[in-house]
């Protein structure tokens, strides 16, 4: 499957989702591939043909990567058990209004004064450290997720100092709404163990957005307590401390980007610029922002276009935004291995595991609607993860090898309803994939004109969201 796209300096260009490659063709080629829909087959211009077929391009439709080869694949990848996320709580300090714990999402539980007891926190350890002793095998990290992690900080106190004391290569992280560093003990804790902090923080709409429960704005609390912190501990706060950065309607994002690029304590910060996404309108429709939806496309397009002329100025925001994909792009693997992959699947279980409250294990923080173990019997259940993947795989294979983004797709079982596998869920998303992978190419070919060797230095970026 062919995508046939322009860069911004309007140079027109071919991609082939089989081998994952692009190229750079003339404007007669472009035309010529325009009218036969991309099909080279139908090309009736034979040189123009061979060398479409000498570059590996062609109209062969590819099958999706079959589950246990998928699997065998990430086996062989090595990775580990990359991360261990624990949701210690589901109370939080806050009553954020685009929150999916705030009532407004139909399907989703609410904020509860519930936590994770330290006899769970106890199971869990045993499970993942004690009973496997194969240092190697056990979690490279462990994630503290909420709720507002914080609001159990004995537990996660207690995780820390006994898996310290079983493995001391496992390192620690945090995804948090910051309001509960002002407190000396927590703050104090998190920097002697070296955490990574991914701190909650939306900028000038934090006041309307991001409340606490008696409905106070949280802006200037914030922004006092990062300035403690930098005070405090200036080296932790440059090295560990990144932003999680939510854009909804509600946003004005030309003010938006100009305080995080003029604030000091945001500079050369990694910003990971979540944009919030709700398909059924539930929180537009409940705010009164369905205008301020279609403003906010317009916005984020001139940043779009923005960023070519100044990406080597190291922009935050812009950053936040497009840096992962560029790098993504630029390190993509190419040609053609007969098959296409799982989209951006994991195998669950095999390199990350979620566990709740509850003892309930997850594919990830973001697949609660599917549990595929529990702790007190299997963490993860080898014939639920397969019958899991089955049908995913399933119902990806009937429509992603006709999707010339598949090869590029960042879908996976967290963008169907939270894990919840149906082939309604599944199609949900896949006209906005499209879109933003297009766009992808487009702001990456337009980058690469100008400089042949950018992005080559740069690390991929992983985020820890919230």
């Amino acid at each position: 499957m062919l995508l046939l796209f322009r860069s911004f300096s309007n140079t027109p260009y071919v991609y082939d989702s089989n081998t994952n490659d692009m190229f750079n063709i003339d404007e007669n080629v472009f035309a010529k591939l325009q009218e036969v829909n991309g099909h080279v087959s139908e090309l009736k211009d034979e040189k123009i043909k061979k060398s479409c077929e000498e570059a590996g391009i062609s109209d062969c439709i590819l099958p999706l990567q079959e589950p246990q080869v998928f699997k065998k694949d990430m086996e062989e990848m090595n990775l580990g058990f990359t991360k261990l996320t624990l949701g210690i709580t589901h109370s939080c300090n806050l009553r954020c209004s685009y929150c999916i714990y705030s009532g407004t999402f139909q399907d989703e539980r609410t904020h509860e004064s519930k936590h994770m007891s330290l006899e769970m926190a106890d199971k869990i350890i045993d499970t993942f450290f004690v009973k496997t002793d194969d240092s190697q095998k056990q979690p490279q990290m462990v994630i503290f997720y909420g709720g507002e992690p914080f609001m159990n900080f004995p537990v996660l106190k207690h995780v820390v100092e006994r898996v310290k004391d079983l493995n001391k290569k496992t390192g620690f992280s945090v995804t948090t709404n910051g309001m509960m560093l002002k407190k000396a003990d927590i703050l104090d804790f998190i920097v002697k163990n070296n955490f990574f902090m991914n701190i909650s923080f939306d900028g000038p709409v934090q006041d309307r957005v991001r409340i606490d429960e008696k409905g106070n704005g949280t802006f200037n609390a914030l922004i006092s307590i990062l300035e403690l912190i930098k005070e405090k501990y200036p080296d932790y706060y440059e090295k560990n401390i990144g932003f999680n950065v939510t854009v909804t309607p509600a946003t004005d994002l030309p003010e938006t980007v100009t305080f995080f690029h003029s604030n000091p304590l945001f500079k050369n910060k990694n910003l990971n610029i979540i944009r919030h996404y709700d398909p059924d309108n539930a929180f537009c429709r409940k705010y009164d922002l369905m205008e301020n939806q279609e403003l906010l496309k317009g916005d984020f397009e001139k940043l779009r276009k923005e960023y070519p002329e100044i990406y080597k100025e190291n922009p935050s925001f812009h950053n936040g935004c497009y840096l992962s994909s560029m790098v993504q792009v630029n390190q993509r693997a190419m040609g053609n291995r007969g098959f296409l992959p799982l989209n951006s699947c994991c195998y669950p279980g095999l390199n990350t595991v979620f566990v709740d409250i509850n003892g309930n294990c997850f594919a990830c923080e973001r697949t609660e609607h599917a549990p595929v173990g529990h702790i007190d019997k299997k963490p993860v259940d080898d014939e639920i993860v397969k019958k899991y993947v089955k049908t995913y795989y399933d119902i990806a294979s009937k429509h992603c090898p006709q999707c010339w983004a598949s090869h590029l797709c960042a879908k996976c079982y967290s963008h169907v309803k939270r894990g919840e596998v149906t082939e309604k869920n599944f199609l949900e998303y896949c006209d906005s994939f499209r879109k933003s992978v297009q766009s992808s190419l487009e702001l990456f070919a337009t980058i690469k004109e100008k400089d042949e060797t950018a992005f080559d230095d740069v690390k991929v970026i992983t985020s820890i969201n919230d």
